[in-house]
């Protein structure tokens, strides 16, 4: 983390929050209480894919663009002050290891935050989609079930399985 003190305007402590995990497991449900919890900006994958991307189809070369264009933004925020939650898979290491660069040059603080859940909730979920922005359907968790390098050095792991009340009790740990 930086040793340069970097606070809001509103005088808080400013954040870099990457929120990750599998499709379905409760990510942006996660993301938006601990973005409201920080008074933070959430920039969400599945927004900027569709800003970005005309026909979705999750390739590597894909994925880097997106990311890209999401470290591109969360720059831009925590440059004007704000906080940001992102809200993303970060299959990899090396996704989450830019956010953790990004949190170290230009927030005062960051976290790395693992959503998990059963798998059956998560597919559940996934076919019970109404009105989200995500296209990633059970064929897409399947494939990054495969490609997940899950972290080793989450701040926070928040199994989603169970209640809202639950959800909020295990962000209360660090937030």
């Amino acid at each position: 983390m930086s040793d340069t003190a970097h606070t809001t305007e509103s005088g808080s402590e400013q954040w870099l929050v990457t929120v990750c995990g599998l499709p379905g497991v409760g990510k942006s449900t996660t993301a938006e209480e601990i973005a409201s919890r920080l008074d933070a900006t959430l920039l969400r994958t599945d927004t900027v894919r569709t800003d970005v991307v005309e026909d979705p189809t999750y390739e590597d070369a894909e994925v880097w663009l997106v990311y890209g264009a999401l470290f591109e933004r969360a720059r831009a925020r925590l440059a004007e002050g704000e906080s940001v939650v992102l809200d993303g898979t970060f299959k990899t290491p090396d996704h989450r290891r830019r956010a953790e660069t990004i949190a170290g040059k230009h927030a005062r603080s960051g976290a790395l935050v693992w959503v998990t859940c059963e798998e059956s909730v998560a597919r559940e979920r996934i076919r019970n989609r109404t009105d989200d922005p995500s296209e990633a359907d059970t064929r897409v968790y399947e494939e990054l079930s495969a490609e997940f390098d899950p972290p080793a050095d989450a701040d926070l792991v928040v199994d989603n399985s169970g209640s809202i009340d639950e959800m909020h009790r295990q962000i209360g740990e660090l937030f």
